[in-house]
């Protein structure tokens, strides 16, 4: 994801994930109110995220990591492709698109379908305990 620049960067160690998830609705309501492009990356020591951006036109992006930025000891095992190939669209590669697994919508409910989406690739994916500490960094 790229981003403007022109925001304050904040980042916060060892919030939960569930504390994470349970704020995205509302901060991801508020970006789209501003009408100015924000993003929030949550993260794990071996490299593997889940990044959330919301566009200067309200558009909701949710993207997990692909294979191609992992070692090759955290690649995707045949599950999680599947878990994945169930809720986001595949990695292209292309500039244009998104090299990551994503799902995008301008929908109203995106406000709700992205953070549910970053939800499933934490929780049901990533095998991510609620109680979790995860790293975020937001724009």
């Amino acid at each position: 994801m790229t981003t403007s620049g022109g925001h304050e960067k904040y980042s916060k160690d060892f919030v939960t994930a569930n504390s994470i998830i349970g704020n995205l609705p509302e901060l991801i309501a508020f970006w789209r109110s501003l009408r100015e492009e924000h993003y929030v990356i949550i993260s794990f020591a071996d490299g593997r995220y889940v990044q959330l951006l919301v566009t200067n036109e309200g558009g909701v992006v949710c993207e997990v990591v692909s294979d191609k930025f992992l070692d090759p000891d955290q690649q995707w095992n045949m599950r999680q492709l599947k878990q994945l190939r169930e809720e986001f669209a595949e990695p292209t590669g292309s500039p244009k698109t998104s090299p990551n697994w994503h799902y995008f919508s301008d929908a109203p409910e995106a406000t709700l379908e992205a953070p549910m989406k970053a939800a499933f690739a934490l929780y049901k994916v990533l095998r991510v305990r609620p109680e979790t500490k995860v790293h975020v960094d937001q724009h």
